[in-house]
């Protein structure tokens, strides 16, 4: 009920670790979305390692029935 009415969010949230306590920090939209751009490439490089440590193991001389 202020006056003049304010409008309700949406609040964008950062929620980590830092010196090892859990903690919430509000942020901008921009910043929410950088973010979201860099879980996304943090998710496809995790996507990437796993991938190759999967090749590698799958390819590593112990499994070569050849020898």
């Amino acid at each position: 009920m202020a006056s003049p009415a304010k409008l309700h969010g949406p609040y964008y949230r950062w929620t980590g670790t830092i010196d090892g306590k859990s903690t919430s920090r509000v942020i901008t939209k921009e910043l929410a979305e950088e973010c979201r751009k860099r879980i996304s490439n943090y998710e496809k490089l995790k996507k990437e390692i796993n991938r190759m440590l999967d090749d590698g193991i799958k390819n590593a001389p112990w499994n070569n029935k050849d020898r």
